[in-house]
């Protein structure tokens, strides 16, 4: 007869497992922080688009209809998200 040998598993991996899952959660957590600026190719349109990404969301004709959208997604998302307007310039100014 064979003998067969029962190997238990440790705890370990789940635990591991567990602190991946808590620190993608922290990493998503973090506030979004979305920009309105002058389209760099043209000039003739304002951009809405997320500090972390080079994508842009939408396009305006006007600056307000531009920091008006941003607004509204950041008040939207409820996690702290904030807007950054930018001047003709590209500097950041206040609205």
């Amino acid at each position: 007869m064979a003998t067969v040998k029962v190997v238990k598993k440790s705890a370990a991996p789940k635990k591991e497992a567990a602190k991946k899952v808590e620190a993608k959660k922290e990493e998503k957590a973090k506030p979004t922080i979305y920009h309105v600026s002058k389209r760099d190719n043209d000039g003739r349109e304002w951009k809405v688009f997320i500090e972390t990404s080079d994508k842009v969301i939408k396009l305006f004709k006007t600056q307000q209809e531009a920091l008006s959208y941003a607004q509204s997604l950041a008040k939207n998302k409820n996690d702290g998200s904030s807007v950054r307007l930018h001047g003709l310039d590209g500097k950041m100014r206040k609205y």
